[in-house]
């Protein structure tokens, strides 16, 4: 079932390329990664979601101007043979944008990546 989403994914063009990929599809963006090594998995995962009207997102994200869905990969991605997968979905409220990489908390940016959204 893994590889079927991870192909399925695959077979359209990257939002993003950069260490891993960023396929957008709705309102839902996929990382893949191939090959993918345990020290790909290690960084934290920046997901910074710009809405079309601020009034979208909670009062006190608003002076940021964005909201941060930053995550882990252990709590939301999958490995499989040597291929590495997380599935995010983006709220339902109209975006604009979205900024999105990798960072080592404490350390070093590993890749970051804007993309735009087609609400």
């Amino acid at each position: 079932i893994y590889e079927a989403a991870y192909q399925a994914a695959a077979s359209t063009a990257p939002a993003a390329r950069s260490d891993w990929d960023v396929y957008a599809d709705g309102k839902t963006l996929t990382y893949l990664k191939s090959p993918c090594a345990e020290s790909d998995t290690r960084g934290r995962f920046l997901l910074s979601v710009y809405p079309q009207n601020l009034a979208d997102i909670p009062p006190e994200r608003r002076a940021l101007g964005h909201e941060s869905l930053n995550f882990d990969f252990e709590r939301w991605g999958i490995t499989f043979g040597n291929k590495c997968m997380i599935r995010r979905a983006l709220p339902p409220y109209g975006v604009s944008r979205v900024e999105t990489g990798q960072w080592i908390p404490g350390g070093e940016r590993l890749w970051t990546a804007e993309l735009a959204v087609w609400d």
